[in-house]
């Protein structure tokens, strides 16, 4: 069990980073900044080209990186979606439309029950209390429905960017209308803290990447992007023709960790079942007709 009275606080942890204030060369781990910041992915990010490829000039003159979320921004962009989406097609979908398909037989014996395409329709084209007067749901029995037609409409249909409370509130109405108990915004907020002890393998932790950026970050490994050497600006005065600058570099062992987890991301590919499918019947097939040769 962890000793949580002996782990450092945010205030004295120094931090997984070096400042590196000079011109010297470009070499994996160095962090980048944005001045002019123009979304989440582009605030931060660390370079991951190998330091053998700059040295002989072996990566086409295009460095690669991931992009450094803040934490905030991994839980809005990342996390929360990951749990609204799940919990959706898990329980609240489910649920839903086996309660709404019992609702013309249970209002009227001889109408059929309704197909979960219908549902999806009805849900999808019409307000919650407007498909519940389309099927002819008592007023008073209207209050049985509607928390989990509301919710379901929010998550399944609405579009559009939400800002990181909305999504905890989402969440929490999510879970209220297929009856959870105890849920509430502080429950989903020590859930998010409480993820980052265990992040997925295409996450890396980073609490402190700068003296001025110390809130706490996650780099992406799904998502490389790449950087041309004259758009990265190696030290603040020659941010002229630049679009980002190096602040620091990632020290070891951390830097060697991420890349250890960044060749793990994609190593672990899956292969569609139909290919496994060919592949044992060749084999197989193949064994097969051996076994008739004399």
């Amino acid at each position: 069990m962890i000793n949580e009275s002996r782990l450092p606080t945010p205030e004295s942890w120094q931090g997984e980073f070096e400042i590196i204030d000079d011109p010297r060369p470009v070499r994996q781990g160095d962090i980048i900044f944005w001045e002019k910041q123009s979304s989440p992915w582009e605030v931060l990010g660390i370079i991951i080209t190998g330091d053998c490829d700059i040295d002989k000039n072996k990566y086409g003159e295009i460095f690669s990186y991931v992009p450094l979320l803040p934490l905030e921004d991994y839980w809005r962009l990342l996390t929360l979606p990951s749990k609204i989406s799940h919990f959706l097609s898990a329980k609240l979908r489910p649920s839903l439309i086996e309660k709404m398909k019992s609702i013309p037989g249970k209002y009227h014996s001889e109408a059929n029950a309704l197909s979960e395409d219908a549902i999806i329709d009805l849900l999808t084209d019409n307000e919650p209390r407007d498909t519940l007067n389309k099927l002819e749901v008592p007023q008073n029995e209207h209050a049985m429905y509607l928390p989990s037609m509301n919710a379901f409409k929010k998550a399944y249909i609405e579009s559009g960017a939400r800002t990181l409370t909305e999504l905890v509130a989402l969440l929490v109405e999510l879970r209220e209308a297929t009856g959870a108990k105890q849920v509430n915004r502080e429950s989903i907020l020590k859930e998010l803290a409480d993820s980052v002890r265990q992040l997925p393998g295409d996450a890396f932790f980073v609490g402190r990447v700068s003296p001025k950026h110390s809130e706490g970050y996650v780099a992406y490994l799904r998502v490389i992007r790449e950087l041309k050497p004259e758009m990265l600006a190696l030290q603040p005065k020659d941010l002229i023709h630049a679009h980002c600058r190096r602040i620091a570099r990632l020290k070891q062992p951390y830097i060697h960790r991420l890349t250890q987890q960044l060749a793990q991301v994609f190593a672990d590919i899956g292969l569609p079942k139909e290919y496994e499918d060919a592949r044992n019947g060749i084999a197989s097939t193949r064994t097969s007709e051996i076994s008739k040769k004399p």
